[in-house]
């Protein structure tokens, strides 16, 4: 095998008005990484969906659906990836050529996404860190300045986010997987992979617009984080 088995998991808790978009986006960079010889499919995982966002889903091609009602969105993302490597093993593919990328259903990818993660694990990367970016359209200018002041939007940056995130397939079994938590559940995955001691890249050049909403689809997240920064702001309100 000369390319990547690459899944893109992505979780959706009633995102009919965001999920079309996320997955016009993923397929335009499993699109770009088909190009190169590589086998890439989008995995959905509808958790307790009562909109629209399981048609939206299996009305697409290259997307494998599946289901869970736990409420939790590392349950969501450890059904994904548990699904990809059976797939994988099933193939009879190593876990070393498995990349399991991330994203969720408020996001919109870049063309090069898939491809860019790739690059980085080609050159021995295990774990790939990218930033993101709120919708500017959903944020009013002062909010804008409050949330770039508080960035390091470089290579080498310290964050993390599961709208932007890569692992390798043996070390995301390493480390135990996805736990089933509510809300973190990317940094709780990282840290554990960390402790492996494998390679990693943090790039800044691969960043992900995202949902700048502040009402989220868990008890926290990025949109916790957008929610505090503004409760965290003077009490006078933001400035225009």
């Amino acid at each position: 095998m000369t390319g990547w088995f690459v899944r893109v998991v992505i979780p959706v808790h009633d995102e009919e008005q965001l999920l079309g978009r996320c997955l016009d986006s993923v397929a335009a960079a499993a699109a770009t990484a088909s190009t190169e010889g590589h086998d890439v499919r989008i995995v959905v995982v509808l958790d307790d969906c009562t909109d629209r966002s399981a048609g939206i889903a299996r009305s697409r091609l290259g997307v494998d659906v599946l289901e869970t009602d736990s409420g939790l969105v590392g349950e969501s993302r450890s059904r994904g990836c548990e699904s990809a490597i059976h797939e994988a093993e099933g193939h009879g593919i190593p876990l070393e050529r498995v990349w399991l990328a991330s994203t969720d259903a408020d996001s919109v990818v870049p063309p090069e996404w898939i491809v860019r993660q790739l690059v980085l694990a080609g050159a021995g990367s295990q774990l790939v860190l990218g930033t993101v970016h709120p919708d500017p359209d959903e944020m009013t200018p002062a909010l804008a300045r409050l949330w770039a002041s508080r960035q390091r939007l470089e290579d080498g940056h310290p964050h993390i986010h599961g709208a932007n995130l890569g692992v390798r397939g043996d070390a995301y079994v390493a480390a135990g997987g996805y736990a089933a938590l509510a809300v973190h559940e990317d940094v709780d995955l990282v840290e554990r992979v960390r402790r492996l001691g494998v390679a990693e890249s943090a790039t800044a050049g691969n960043s992900v617009l995202t949902s700048a909403r502040l009402e989220g689809r868990t008890p926290g997240g990025f949109s916790g984080y957008l929610r505090d920064l503004v409760e965290s702001a003077d009490p006078g309100g933001l400035p225009a």
